[in-house]
């Protein structure tokens, strides 16, 4: 997998990236919210952790451009400050984690191969062109004489 990591504190950066490599994944370093658009723009990268703070005061618009600029690419912002106001607005903008700062470097590798898992379950799937909802809706069916939606071993006990 190919990762970007962009935060305006170089050490830290550093520090982000070796835990990347660990995991064998190539990795990408930037210092500056707009070297890290201009960086999206001309190379793939698979997943975007980002100190969300060196955005300045516009982390939303931050996160509009990596959208619009890479649509669906996984962003895992780091945070010096974790208000809830602020929280809420990365999940709302496309962010698939939120880890405040200082955190475990574990915990970092627990979200990259979080993000890489969905990214093989999702690849899976389109393989077998089968769409999610139909793996769902395979497992549960209406009841018509119930009207209800039951599991699988709920029905076979209630045909039994």
């Amino acid at each position: 997998m190919r990762i970007l990591v962009a935060d305006d504190e170089w050490a830290v950066g550093e520090l982000l990236a070796s835990v990347c490599r660990r995991g064998d994944h190539e990795v990408d370093m930037v210092t500056s919210a707009e070297a890290a658009l201009d960086h999206l723009a001309i190379s793939s990268t698979d997943l975007l952790i980002a100190d969300i703070e060196m955005a300045g005061d516009a982390p939303s618009r931050f996160m509009a451009a990596v959208r619009h600029a890479c649509p669906g690419l996984p962003v895992i912002a780091t945070v010096a400050h974790d208000e809830p106001l602020l929280v809420a607005e990365l999940f709302g903008d496309g962010a698939v984690d939120v880890l405040k700062k200082p955190f475990a470097m574990e915990d970092l590798g627990i979200r990259i191969a979080l993000v890489e898992e969905r990214r093989r379950y999702v690849r899976d799937l389109a393989n077998e062109r089968m769409p999610v909802r139909s793996t769902v809706t395979a497992f549960r069916r209406p009841i018509a004489d119930r009207g209800t939606v039951v599991e699988p071993a709920e029905r076979r006990r209630g045909a039994a």
